[in-house]
């Protein structure tokens, strides 16, 4: 939304001058989304959103997504008659710091162990399970985290090894089902949790995992720990809540295509 106001001694010549100045931005930013061919739209069920769309629908983009809390029915509801399609769930957790709630139970000893090069591909393999499309839901997922290599290291390097992947220590069938990554924000107001897991994994093995993974946060500044869980499951679920975790909300992701 563009708010042009009147300022003390400015005429309306150069308010609505300004106007143009900030809607030909606006323009601009709106060619750059077009040429990448997404487009998040906020509001995009009536009035301006809904104009919104139909310009960009004119311009080539290929679909229109939108994130909804899962307990506004009427907004999902308002969506849905328009013809959005709900694509998935995120739902976020939220946990006190390490130093303000300790873990309730140590993981146990050797049970976890960092992510090594060797792990590229099946950790890959896991990620490709969870999220099998990388544009399902309203936001783009950035793949290149899950792909250990020379790139993800030197770019953790630059950014002070902010991140980390640990793995348990592989099952009887040699293969990894489990995952979780890390990431120490050193400016925001919360640190960064992702849990991978599926079956035969349970959720004794998430806890451990996961707790395993915690430990890290305690060599840094102590900050709320944030997960933003977009392949929730009862397992990933129980998992997070024996770790101290509680549901924060729930966001249905929805896409229209155009």
């Amino acid at each position: 939304m563009i708010k042009a106001a009147r300022k003390p001694g400015k005429s309306a010549d150069a308010t609505l001058d300004l106007a143009r100045q900030v809607l030909e931005i606006e323009a601009q930013a709106v060619r750059a989304l077009i040429e990448r061919m997404v487009a998040v739209v906020t509001g995009a069920g009536t009035g301006i959103g809904a104009a919104t769309v139909r310009r960009l629908a004119a311009r080539g983009a290929r679909y229109v997504a939108l994130q909804v809390d899962a307990d506004n029915q009427p907004a999902r509801h308002l969506y849905e008659k328009i013809g959005f399609l709900p694509l998935g769930e995120v739902t976020q957790y939220v946990r006190p710091s390490l130093r303000s709630q300790p873990l309730r139970a140590d993981p146990p000893p050797d049970f976890a162990r960092p992510a090594r090069y060797a792990d590229r591909n099946t950790l890959w393999a896991l990620y490709r399970r969870a999220l099998p499309d990388a544009l399902s839901f309203a936001e783009a997922v950035d793949a290149d985290v899950y792909r250990l290599g020379l790139r993800w290291s030197l770019v953790n390097l630059l950014n002070g090894n902010a991140e980390a992947w640990h793995v348990p220590n592989r099952g009887a069938d040699g293969a990894l089902h489990a995952a979780v990554r890390t990431r120490v924000n050193y400016e925001g107001a919360y640190h960064h949790l992702e849990l991978l897991i599926e079956p035969p994994c349970d959720a004794d093995t998430g806890r451990a995992l996961a707790a395993s993974a915690l430990q890290r946060f305690a060599m840094f500044i102590p900050k709320p720990i944030f997960v933003a869980q977009s392949h929730s499951s009862p397992v990933a679920r129980a998992a997070l809540c024996e770790n101290g975790f509680a549901p924060r909300r729930t966001l249905i992701h929805m896409r229209l295509s155009l």
